[in-house]
């Protein structure tokens, strides 16, 4: 399985994490544990409840994803010009190839 700190190394880019469920958003909140990420306030992920989509970023800080976020995330390719990568985390789990956010297999 890729790390997410594997995954968010390239820093010109956003990345926004798509959950979906309560018990992917666990795990992913675990792992962030295991890789040092907090919330940009010092807070572990874990103490948290996490959203359907969360934003992370290379500097181990996660946030949650506003409505404009929310809006970038079902129908733009860039957000505050940053290409956004759409990371489904369920198919990271599942250790997929192609571990992006797809509406279509949702």
């Amino acid at each position: 399985m890729k790390t997410i700190s594997e995954i968010v190394k390239d820093s010109s880019r956003k990345y926004y994490f798509y959950l979906g469920d309560a018990e992917t958003g666990e795990r992913f909140q675990q792992q962030c544990v295991r890789e040092g990420f907090a919330f940009g306030d010092g807070v572990p992920a874990t103490v948290r409840k996490c959203a359907r989509v969360m934003n992370v970023s290379g500097d181990k800080t996660i946030n949650f994803v506003g409505v404009c976020g929310m809006m970038a995330f079902g129908a733009s390719k860039e957000v505050c010009g940053k290409e956004l990568v759409k990371i489904d985390f369920r198919k990271v789990l599942n250790d997929e190839e192609n571990i992006l956010y797809s509406r279509a297999v949702q």
